[in-house]
């Protein structure tokens, strides 16, 4: 979306202006705000919003997002790394891991999803529905969601053995070039399926987030010139 003209957003047109997460180019462009960067265990933690993070030098750049709800991630980063992504995240905050999104199933994007989910909490507890809960909620743990084409990767056998063990594959998937629209922390949270975002790979997705607090309002006039930033 171009910014032009004079037109204001408040904090009913808030979603608008969001950041756009496409994890797989690991680049990171200007943002409305200076973010404020901080070290831990060899990574680098940028807050790019009171509630938004990310998480750089684990493989694939990972996004922590906060609310009443927990922590919801983006990706999670390289198998090797998962301590210290860990680590980085308690450090962000003490609410556990609710909802985490794969945009790709590159290594570097889902070899932490074992060790994250297993930390992490279901949306709903396993007690208010009885044995057949545990399927719908990950076993207990945190949710996985990605396009379609993250599980067939991850699933599809390479000789006798898939590439990925069952239990790092997503429990939640959208199909198609359809958008999935979430609700979660109190913000609309878009994934969306990029089928042309890498020539090799049919599963690149991108997030859409909000960026501006529901009650700031913003001029188009003085935002950058995309409403969105690229990380």
């Amino acid at each position: 979306m171009a910014g032009s003209g004079t037109a204001r957003l408040n904090k009913r047109g808030f979603s608008l202006v969001a950041v756009v997460v496409l994890i797989t180019a690991g680049l990171v462009n200007a943002a409305p705000a200076r973010p404020r960067q901080q070290s831990s265990n060899d990574l680098n933690v940028v807050q790019v919003r009171p509630n938004v993070f990310m998480i750089t030098g684990a493989g694939g750049n990972i996004v922590v997002h906060l609310g009443w709800m927990g922590a919801i991630v983006i990706d999670t980063g390289s198998a090797g790394m998962t301590e210290k992504v860990l680590d980085a995240i308690k450090k962000i905050t003490d609410k556990p891991i609710r909802f985490i999104v794969n945009t790709d199933a590159d290594p570097d994007h889902v070899g932490g999803n074992v060790a994250l989910a297993k930390a992490g909490q279901p949306m709903i507890g396993t007690n208010a529905f009885g044995g057949g809960a545990s399927f719908q909620t990950n076993a207990g743990q945190a949710t996985v969601m990605a396009h379609e084409n993250v599980l067939n990767r991850m699933s599809a056998p390479t000789g006798q053995t898939p590439p990925y063990p069952s239990t790092a594959w997503p429990t939640e998937t959208f199909t198609g070039g359809r958008i999935k629209s979430l609700y979660l922390n109190g913000d609309p949270i878009q994934i969306f399926h990029m089928p042309a975002a890498q020539q090799a790979t049919f599963s690149t997705c991108g997030i859409f987030l909000p960026l501006i607090p529901r009650t700031e309002e913003v001029s188009m006039e003085k935002s950058p010139r995309s409403t969105g930033s690229s990380i």
